[in-house]
């Protein structure tokens, strides 16, 4: 499929929004193992944060990091994925945690 101006964007959200003011604008998830009604589901930043208040983890990064699925691994690996290691180091995470939909 040729890609649209969405697919293999790279964007951060600030990690203080409510996964319920998350939402997909368009249809690029995998319909068939999970939905959009759950946006924990997808987008897990409210069990994050309280982990994060509970001790469990030390803190939550500033923002969360998405990416428009481009389909394409080799994408992925050589557009996609040095970004995300970038917004991470920028930020000084220790641990990523990802959550394919």
């Amino acid at each position: 499929l040729p890609e649209t101006r969405a697919v293999g964007k790279v964007y951060t959200i600030d990690s203080a929004v409510p996964a319920a003011r998350s939402r997909s604008r368009n249809l690029s998830y995998d319909r068939h193992a999970t939905n959009l009604e759950d946006a924990n589901a997808y987008f897990p930043v409210d069990q994050l944060r309280a982990a994060a208040a509970s001790g469990r983890i030390g803190a939550l990064a500033p923002q969360s990091i998405s990416v428009y699925n481009a389909y394409s691994q080799s994408k992925t690996n050589s557009r996609d994925a040095p970004e995300v290691l970038g917004h991470c180091q920028a930020m000084h995470v220790d641990v990523a945690i990802l959550v394919p939909v």
